[in-house]
């Protein structure tokens, strides 16, 4: 499938800048953040989109596509129109819920499941952290929809930043998700108790275990899919970063999500190897890894390894500290 292209600063028509000028107005505006706009509009144009194969939605001349992510939790696909516009080969949404308190289900499901469907074609997102890239594409995301100034000084005087995504497509036999970590998000508890089942093996089979689950982790780490990498964080996590990144300690999953989100929006290429595992606890891990940085601002990149100890409590990452290894 192709979806239809979007430029940004491409010149619009009279009816395209009267529909515009029409959802940016105050009575639009006000409609918007009424519980009937999202119990009735933002339920119909899925519906919409499906029906009219992504032609026609409640926006009518507004760039619309249907995103289909899964579920945070439930791991079961879920489907909102969204407008779109394209940056190069990327694509970009926003988060915007209209300037309402809190980010859209959607916006949850797809950091969780960054692997999505946008007017059906695969695509990987990725939200952007820079401050000066968030600031151009606000300018060119108010060209296309003029009322997301409005959205964004709405969501600001409640406190919320409004989240810029975009999306990448994945090529054709671009590796995905694997399934053993599409369950371990889909279901954390059970992924816990087999880690602490895994505790009561003998150590020569724990470590075997071990060395794949962090395999696993690299590959998600290579693709960019830090969600998968912390899947089995505990909310509460303590999380100490790896000192040529910062070394300041975090305290959360999701900001601990949100850090490295923002390093692998700085970075063109992310990638880490797996040296060696040095203990295999139970409840504590210590292993040696290779963390290289490339593409970043001015041509700016880091190569480093790391001796990183993690604390686990009933099968929950609870600390996790990145120290420099200089031997």
């Amino acid at each position: 499938m192709t979806l239809r292209r979007v430029d940004p600063t491409a010149r619009r028509g009279i009816a395209y800048r009267a529909l515009a000028a029409a959802a940016s107005s105050p009575p639009a505006t006000w409609l918007s953040r009424q519980r009937v706009w999202s119990a009735v509009v933002w339920r119909i144009d899925p519906l919409l989109l499906r029906l009219t194969r992504g032609r026609l939605g409640t926006g009518l001349l507004l760039p619309t596509a249907l995103l289909q992510t899964r579920g945070a939790r439930s791991g079961l696909p879920r489907s909102n129109a969204v407008i779109y516009f394209h940056d190069g080969e990327l694509v970009t949404i926003v988060a915007s819920k209209a300037g309402r308190d809190g980010n859209p289900a959607w916006f949850h499901n797809l950091c969780a499941n960054p692997d999505v469907l946008l007017g059906g074609v695969p695509m990987r997102a990725s939200l952007v952290a820079d401050g000066a890239e968030r600031e151009r594409l606000w300018e060119l995301a108010d060209m296309v929809f003029p009322a997301f100034a409005v959205y964004r000084d709405r969501a600001a005087s409640a406190g919320r930043e409004i989240p810029i995504v975009q999306l990448r497509p994945i090529a054709s036999g671009e590796a995905v998700r694997p399934l053993a970590d599409r369950l371990e998000l889909a279901a954390p508890a059970v992924a816990a108790l087999a880690v602490r089942l895994l505790g009561l093996l003998p150590e020569p089979i724990r470590r075997r275990a071990l060395k794949s689950a962090f395999e696993r982790a690299r590959a998600a780490f290579d693709r960019g899919d830090i969600e998968a990498v912390m899947a089995l964080f505990a909310d509460d996590v303590e999380y100490v970063v790896p000192p040529p990144l910062g070394g300041q300690t975090i305290h959360g999953r999701e900001a601990a999500l949100d850090f490295w989100r923002g390093v692998f929006a700085r970075f063109e290429r992310s990638s880490i190897e797996n040296l060696s595992l040095e203990e295999a606890a139970p409840g504590r891990l210590v292993r040696r890894a290779r963390l290289c940085h490339e593409g970043g601002p001015d041509g700016e990149s880091l190569d480093y390894t790391i001796r990183q100890t993690t604390v686990l409590e009933a099968g929950r990452v609870v600390r996790q500290v990145n120290e420099l290894d200089t031997g």
